[in-house]
C-alpha cells in the first residue's frame, strides 16, 4: 500500500535531500582542496631541489599519494585523484613544465598510486598494518613495482614528446619514485596505525624520550649532511652516526618510531645532496651521486622498517604468549577446583554413606538383609560411574589414537544439537595413519572454530572437511556466516583477552604446522590448516 506525500511533506523531503548533498559536496570539496594543497607542496619541494632530464632525483608525492590511497575508503578515492591532479599539474606549471607535459607526468603519477594500492589489497592487505616485517618488505615491493612500471610509461613519453633517453629518464623516475615510497609512505600508515592505540594520558618518560631522540637525530643529521667533510673516508664513517640512532628509534618505538627517524634522516640526506654539501658531493658526478642518494635512502628505510615492525610483532607475540599463560593457569585452577567439588559433594558423601551401612551391619550382623546389601551395591555402582567419568574428563585426549575421524562426527553432531548449526564432516583421511598429537590438535581446533561460529559468525552450515596425503595432513571449516575483517577484529580481540584464534594458531605451530584465516564481511569464513606429517615428535 502506498503513502501519499503532501506538499509540505514534500519540501521537508527535499530540503532533507539537500542538505545531505550540500554536506556531501562539502566533505569532497574539502578533501580536494586538502589533497591539492598538500600534494602541490610535495611536488614543488622536489622539483626545486633538483630536475634531471625532466625528472626530480626524489620524489615524495609518490609515497604521500599511497599512504593517503592506502588508508582512505573507497568513496573518497576520487577526491584524493582530483587533488592530486590540481596539485600536481600545479606544481609542474610553476616550475616550468608545459601544460601537456604537466597533465601526463601527473597522471602517470595517479596510475602509479593507483597501481600499488590495487596490489596490496589484492595480494596483501594486511600490509599497511605494518604489524610484521613481511608487511613492511610487500608494502614496499607493492610500491616499488608500480613505480617501475610508471617509469616505463615515463621514459617513453619523455622520449617521444622531447627526444630525452628514455632508459635514464626511466631509471631516474624508478629510484625517485621508489625512495619517495620507502621515505613518506610508512610514516603514514605507521602513524595512522598508532593513533588509536596511544595511551592517555601520555607517559611522561615515552614523552621525554621521544623528543630527546628527535633532537638528537636532527643534530646528527645536520651535521652529517648539511657540513663540510674533509675526506672520504670521513664522509664514509659519519653516515653511521644515524644508525644507532634509527635502532635506537627502531627498538623503543617500533615501526612508527623507525619510520620518523628515516623520514628525518634521509630529508637531511636529500637536500643536502641537492644542495651540494652532502656526503660524496665533491668526490662524485651529480648523477652518480643522486643514485647513491637514492640507493642509500631505500636500503636504510627497509632496513630500519624491518627492524621496527620486528621488535613489534615480538613484544605483541610475548603479551599473547604471557595471557595464553595465564589463562592456562587459570583453567588449570578452574578444572582443579571443579574436580574438588565433585570429589567432596558426591564421592566423599557416597563412600561415607556406604561405610555407615557397613558398620551397621558389622555391629548388627543378625539383622543384614538382601536390601541392605542391594542399596551397598548400588552406592557401589554409582560410584564407579562417577570415578569412571572423572578418570575421562582427566585424559589428555577426548579420543583414542585413529579415532579423529569418529570424534569430529561425535563434536559436529554434538554441535548441532547445542547450537541448531548445519555442520558436514567431509574426510579423505580415515585410510591414513597420522600421529595422536597431530590428530589431537587438529580436533581442538575444530573444537574451537566450530564454537567460535557458534557465538560470532550467524551462520547456518558449517563444513568441516580433512584430507591426508603421504606427506601432509590439511584441514578446513567453512562457514557461511557473517564473515569479519580479520587484521583487525583479531588485534581488538588480543587487547579484549579473547585469544581463542591465536590459541588454534599457538596449536597447529605446536605440530609444526601453518594456520590461514580467510573472512570477508558478508561472505563467511575459511580457517585452513597445513600440518607436515612427520614434523611433530
Amino acid at each position: 500500500m502506498g503513502t501519499r506525500v503532501g506538499p509540505a511533506e514534500a519540501g521537508h523531503y527535499l530540503t532533507g535531500t539537500g542538505r545531505a548533498t550540500d554536506t556531501g559536496v562539502m566533505s569532497h570539496a574539502v578533501r580536494t582542496a586538502g589533497m591539492g594543497v598538500i600534494y602541490f607542496f610535495a611536488c614543488y619541494i622536489a622539483l626545486s631541489i633538483d630536475v634531471t632530464n625532466g625528472a626530480a632525483s626524489i620524489w615524495p608525492a609518490s609515497g604521500l599519494l599511497l599512504g593517503v590511497l592506502l588508508l582512505c575508503p573507497d568513496r573518497a578515492v576520487p577526491s584524493v585523484i582530483l587533488g592530486t591532479l590540481i596539485g600536481g599539474v600545479a606544481a609542474n606549471l610553476t616550475v616550468g613544465f608545459e601544460a601537456t607535459t604537466s597533465i601526463g607526468y601527473t597522471c602517470i603519477n595517479i596510475g602509479e598510486g593507483l597501481t600499488a594500492r590495487w596490489l596490496v589489497r589484492r595480494y596483501w592487505p594486511d600490509a599497511p598494518r605494518l604489524t610484521h616485517p613481511t608487511n613492511g618488505l610487500a608494502l614496499i615491493a607493492c610500491g616499488l613495482a608500480a613505480a617501475c612500471a610508471g617509469a616505463l610509461v615515463a621514459g617513453a613519453v619523455a622520449h617521444f614528446t622531447s627526444d630525452a633517453d628514455w632508459v635514464r629518464v626511466a631509471a631516474i623516475w624508478a629510484g625517485s619514485d621508489g625512495a619517495g615510497i620507502v621515505i613518506v609512505t610508512p610514516v603514514i600508515v605507521a602513524t595512522a596505525a598508532v593513533i588509536g592505540e596511544i595511551p592517555s594520558p601520555l607517559p611522561r618518560w615515552r614523552v621525554v624520550e621521544a623528543v630527546i631522540l628527535l633532537a638528537v637525530t636532527v643534530a646528527a643529521s645536520n651535521e652529517l649532511y648539511l657540513s663540510a667533510h674533509p675526506s672520504f673516508m670521513d664522509q664514509v664513517a659519519n653516515t653511521l652516526v644515524t644508525l644507532p640512532l634509527v635502532a635506537w628509534a627502531a627498538i623503543r618505538f617500533e615501526a612508527v618510531g623507525a619510520a620518523w627517524a628515516i623520514f628525518v634522516v634521509n630529508a637531511f640526506c636529500i637536500w643536502g645532496t641537492a644542495t651540494g654539501r652532502g656526503p660524496l658531493f665533491d668526490v662524485a658526478p651529480q648523477s652518480v651521486v643522486n643514485m647513491i642518494m637514492q640507493a642509500r635512502v631505500s636500503v636504510t628505510g627497509i632496513v630500519a622498517l624491518s627492524l621496527g615492525t620486528a621488535v613489534g610483532a615480538a613484544r605483541r607475540l610475548a603479551a599473547v604468549h604471557r595471557r595464553l599463560a595465564l589463562e592456562l593457569q587459570s583453567a588449570v585452577d578452574v578444572e582443579r577446583t571443579r574436580l574438588s567439588h565433585e570429589l567432596h559433594d558426591d564421592v566423599a558423601q557416597r563412600l561415607a554413606a556406604l561405610k555407615m551401612q557397613l558398620q551397621l551391619d558389622a555391629r548388627c550382623p543378625d539383622a543384614g538383609s538382601p536390601a541392605s546389601s542391594a542399596s551397598s551395591v548400588a552406592i557401589v555402582d554409582d560410584l564407579l560411574v562417577n570415578v569412571r567419568s572423572l578418570s575421562h574428563s582427566l585424559r589428555p585426549a577426548p579420543f583414542d589414537s585413529g579415532q579423529l575421524l569418529p570424534a569430529l562426527t561425535a563434536l559436529a553432531r554434538t554441535e548441532s544439537n547445542r547450537s541448531g548449526l548445519s555442520v558436514v564432516v567431509d574426510s579423505r583421511a580415515a585410510e591414513w595413519s597420522i600421529p595422536h598429537d597431530v590428530e589431537l590438535a587438529c580436533y581442538r581446533v575444530v573444537r574451537e572454530a566450530l564454537t567460535n561460529v557458534a557465538k560470532h559468525a550467524r551462520a547456518s552450515h558449517v563444513a568441516v572437511s580433512l584430507s591426508c596425503h603421504t606427506d601432509r595432513l590439511t584441514f578446513s571449516v567453512v562457514d557461511d556466516g557473517r564473515g569479519f575483517d580479520v587484521g583487525p577484529t583479531t588485534r581488538q580481540a588480543v587487547r579484549d583477552g579473547h585469544l581463542g584464534l591465536v590459541g588454534m594458531r599457538e596449536r597447529v605451530g605446536h605440530v609444526g604446522g601453518t594456520l590461514t584465516v580467510s573472512s570477508t564481511p558478508g561472505a563467511g569464513t575459511t580457517i585452513t590448516c597445513l600440518v607436515p606429517l612427520g614434523a611433530s615428535a
